[in-house]
């Protein structure tokens, strides 16, 4: 009967650490303090920065060469609990490749600990989903996936670098653009247009220039601006530095006469 009473006490303290941990979960979106990744302590919004931390982790140790070639872009689902230590507590992953999850599972072996999530000043399991889109690596790449976009000089603080740099370009060819050339032109035309694309390389140099529009005075000056844009940090993917391209449509307009 003791040892009953013993193994019945066992089972009642095993089953109310259990649920005192259940009640210490918490998500990442309800949290009022969520995990923080190393090196997020001081960033803006380390809510973000830890999110964007994780990922870029997971993008810059995954061994792309383990994605079969018959898959182009594989898309994986991440569910994960960082624990009241700040440690990886529990994962789950989901994809279609057997060789794909394989890999993901390998790579949260070794995540690093972060800074645990806290509630009313007590240590939480967090719980997040992250969803990643694997891209190869291509020449040269869409703007939209790169990790980090190519930044200019004025865009080296800018919370939103993606932001800063598309308005640095367009302020930059706006304001150097010798409109007058367009202007001036004879005809009934009042309305003209350019789509000027080109590809910044891993050095962060502007290379591959070219403007698409109807009236060739417009394209080369277009051209001209955009090769007079100063020299910029490279994009980033899966931590190296790409070559990305990037398009920029131009618009000028003059009073009907």
């Amino acid at each position: 009967m003791r040892e009953f009473s013993v193994f019945l006490l066992l089972i009642l303290s095993i089953t109310i650490a259990r649920s005192q941990e259940s009640n210490n979960l918490i998500s990442w979106e309800d949290v009022q303090s969520p995990p923080i990744f190393s090196g997020c302590e001081n960033a803006d919004s380390s809510d973000n920065c830890s999110k964007k931390s994780l990922i870029n982790f997971i993008k810059n140790n995954f061994d792309y060469e383990a994605i079969p070639d018959s898959i182009a872009s594989p898309a994986i689902n991440f569910k994960l609990i960082i624990g009241t230590n700040g440690k990886l507590r529990w994962s789950s992953v989901q994809t279609e490749n057997p060789v794909v999850k394989k890999e993901a599972e390998r790579i949260l072996q070794s995540l690093p600990q972060l800074k645990p999530g806290y509630q009313d000043g007590d240590p939480m399991n967090v719980m997040t989903n992250i969803q990643i889109l694997l891209n190869r690596v291509t020449d040269i790449m869409e703007f939209n996936l790169v990790d980090t976009p190519p930044i200019p000089l004025n865009c080296k603080k800018a919370s939103n670098k993606t932001k800063c740099f598309t308005e640095s370009v367009s302020r930059y060819v706006n304001s150097h653009f010798d409109t007058r050339l367009v202007l001036n032109l004879r005809g009934s035309q009042n309305i003209f247009r350019t789509n000027i694309s080109f590809v910044i390389d891993e050095s962060g140099e502007i290379k591959n220039i070219k403007a698409t529009g109807d009236n060739e005075i417009m394209n080369n000056e277009a051209i001209r601006v955009v090769k007079e844009i100063n020299k910029m940090e490279p994009a980033i993917y899966n931590g190296k530095p790409v070559k990305v391209s990037f398009q920029l449509p131009i618009v000028i307009g003059r009073s009907s006469r």
